[in-house]
C-alpha cells in the first residue's frame, strides 16, 4: 500500500510548498508559536531589536509609558533561505485594548518525532525506530507488516521507505530508500532526524535537523547586514508609533527562529493573561508547556523556578527575573518575559532566602549576555 497523496500540489514547481515551509518551522524550533493572519498582538520593539543584539548592540532604552505597539497581524510568510527558516509578517496598528479570553484551542495539525541516530542507524541499510516514536505513521491492517510510505525532504525531493514491523521483536524499521538517504544527508551517528505527518492529509516529511547547523546553514544566518536590520527595526517602531492613533497604516517585520530570543509579536491574549497574575518575588513559575509535543516515550517537563525581581510594568519586555532550579541546584537569574511562564499551582514558596537562589543577573539592556527562558 503506497501512501503518496495527491492533490496536493502548490505550483511554482513545488509539490508541496506549505508541507516544507510548516514542517522546517517545527524541524527548526520544535513548535512555531507565529499566531495566524487576523490575531490581534503586541509587537515588541525590544524584542525586535534583541535578536541581533549580537549585531547591532544593545537595544535603546525601554519607554515604561508605551513598552508595546497593539497591532493586527495582516499575513505571516514562512520562508527559507537554503537552511536557514524566517517569517515575513505584515502588522497593522489597532487600537490598544483588551482581547478578552484565549482563543479555543486548536486541533494539532502535525504529528512529529525526533530521533537521534546510532551508528547502526547510519551504516545499516535500515532506520531503527522506537515503539512509541512509531506511533507517527499509519495503523496496519489486519496481517500487515509492511507500508510504503512516500517523504519528501526540505528540497521537495521525494523518498521512497518501507515500514517494517517485526512483531516478534515488537520493533519498527524504514527500509527502501534509507541507505541513499543517509548518503545524500551525509549523516552521521548523533544526528537528530525529524518526521513530520501532516494530519489533515497524511503527507510525510523527513529531514536531518543538524542540517540547521551545517557551514553553509551558518552563512545563511547572516542574512542581512547590521543596517538593513536597523532600518527595518527603524521603520516597524516609527510605523506603530505614527499610525497608531489611526489605527492606519501597515509595516513588516520579520523574525528569525534560530536566534532563540523569543518571538516579539504576541497575542494579545496572551499578554491580558499575564496582566491578571499578581507577580511578586518568591513565587515558583514554570515555563509555559508547549501545545505540541514530539511524539515519544514521555513528554519533557517544563523548566521550573523561582521569581527574583518583578520589573514594571509588567506588559514590558522581560519584566521578571526568574532563576532556574534544576536537580536542586539554582542558576543566574535571567530576564524572562511574564507571558512564558505561569504559576505553578498550589504554589507554597518558601521565602526567597530560603530557596538559595542565586543573585538578579544586572539588566545591563544587552540580552546577548543573558540566558532566557522559553
Amino acid at each position: 500500500m503506497s501512501l503518496l497523496l495527491g492533490g496536493l500540489g502548490g505550483g511554482n514547481g513545488d509539490p508541496l510548498p506549505a508541507l516544507k515551509d510548516d514542517a522546517w518551522m517545527y524541524a527548526a524550533v520544535d513548535l512555531s508559536r507565529l499566531p495566524a493572519a487576523g490575531t490581534r498582538v503586541c509587537y515588541f520593539s525590544r524584542g525586535h531589536h534583541e535578536q541581533w543584539a549580537d549585531r547591532l548592540g544593545a537595544p535603546p532604552a525601554a519607554d515604561p509609558t508605551n513598552p508595546y505597539a497593539s497591532c493586527t497581524i495582516i499575513s505571516v510568510e514562512v520562508r527559507t533561505v537554503a537552511h536557514a527558516p524566517y517569517a515575513s509578517i505584515i502588522l497593522s496598528p489597532a487600537p490598544d485594548e483588551p482581547q478578552g479570553g484565549a482563543p479555543a484551542p486548536a486541533g494539532d495539525l502535525f504529528r512529529y518525532a525526533f530521533k537521534e541516530l546510532t551508528n547502526s542507524d547510519v551504516k545499516e541499510p535500515r532506520l531503527m525506530v522506537r515503539k512509541a516514536t512509531a506511533s507517527i505513521f499509519p495503523a496496519f491492517g489486519v496481517n500487515q507488516q509492511e507500508q510504503d510510505l512516500v517523504m519528501f525532504d526540505i528540497k521537495s525531493r521525494t523518498w521512497n521507505f518501507t515500514h517494517v514491523y517485526k512483531g516478534g521483536r515488537q520493533m519498527h524499521f524504514l527500509r527502501g530508500d534509507w541507505a541513499n538517504f543517509v548518503a545524500a544527508k551525509r549523516a552521521k551517528s548523533r544526528n537528530p532526524l525529524f518526521l513530520l505527518r501532516r494530519v489533515e492529509d497524511g503527507a510525510f516529511f523527513i529531514e536531518l535537523r543538524s542540517s540547521l547547523d551545517t557551514p553553509e546553514a551558518e552563512k545563511d544566518r547572516l542574512l542581512a547586514p547590521p543596517l538593513v536590520l536597523q532600518e527595518e527595526i527603524n521603520e516597524a517602531a516609527a510605523a506603530a508609533a505614527a499610525a497608531a492613533p489611526a489605527g492606519q497604516g501597515q509595516f513588516q517585520v520579520t523574525y528569525y527562529p534560530h536566534k532563540e530570543t523569543g518571538l516579539f509579536v504576541v497575542p494579545r491574549w496572551e499578554l491580558d493573561r499575564a496582566l491578571g497574575v499578581n507577580w511578586e518575588t518568591g513565587m515558583q513559575v514554570r515555563a509555559r508547556k508547549l501545545q505540541l509535543h514530539p511524539i515519544a516515550d514521555e513528554i519533557p517537563q517544563p523548566a521550573t523556578g523561582v521569581i527574583t525581581a518583578v520589573h514594571q510594568p509588567i506588559s514590558g519586555w522581560r519584566s521578571l527575573e526568574v532563576c532556574i532550579v534544576v536537580w536542586g541546584q539554582s542558576s543566574t537569574s535571567s530576564p524572562t518575559n511574564a507571558w512564558d511562564v505561569e504559576v505553578v499551582p498550589g504554589d507554597n514558596a518558601p521565602p526567597l532566602k530560603k530557596q538559595k537562589v542565586a543573585a538578579p543577573a544586572p539588566r545591563s539592556g544587552d540580552p546577548s549576555t543573558t540566558s532566557h527562558v522559553h
